[in-house]
């Protein structure tokens, strides 16, 4: 999976694109929000890292930033920080935060985080296929429907020609 990590702390960054590339995902990195952004402009991630505390642009604008624009596929995003406490998680998933990490964080428990953002991803694209293929299915029924209509209408209209 395609993920970006954004952290201005290089020992912090290198230990969650390491334990991200053991987990089999394909990660870009970004030193600070602004190149994070800029990442984001260029590409297409479903999974998200983010950094609270970053120059240029924190996470909590860009996590806002990127929850304002109307994508078609769903973004997961983390955001990790050295806060802690109930208000600062709350204002994370105020600003679009799927989920919340405290460093310094344990791999074990990472990893299984990151298996469940790996789960809603692939549940939101599940039921994007299924919303596709109905809407699919809908306008073609709709289609034969109209056809038959048409077809009625254009036999009434002849009925009432030949009386």
């Amino acid at each position: 999976m395609k993920t970006l990590v954004a952290d201005d702390d290089d020992a912090t960054r290198l230990l969650v694109s390491s334990a991200l590339t053991k987990l089999g995902h394909d990660v870009q990195e970004a030193a600070n929000g602004r190149e994070a952004w800029n990442a984001l402009r260029g590409g297409k991630f479903p999974f998200i890292i983010l950094d609270w505390m970053m120059p240029d642009l924190d996470g909590l604008e860009l996590c806002r930033r990127i929850r304002a624009e109307h994508r078609t596929d769903y973004t997961y995003i983390v955001m990790v920080t050295s806060h802690s406490g109930n208000t600062n998680y709350l204002e994370a998933v105020t600003a679009g935060a799927d989920d919340f990490i405290t460093k310094p964080f344990e791999k074990n428990p990472f990893a299984a985080r990151m298996r469940v953002a790996e789960r809603v991803l692939a549940l939101h694209a599940n039921l994007r296929a299924a919303s596709t293929d109905l809407d699919h299915r809908v306008r073609e029924r709709t289609a034969k429907l109209e056809a038959a209509l048409q077809s009625a209408f254009g036999r009434l209209a002849g009925l009432e020609e030949t009386q």
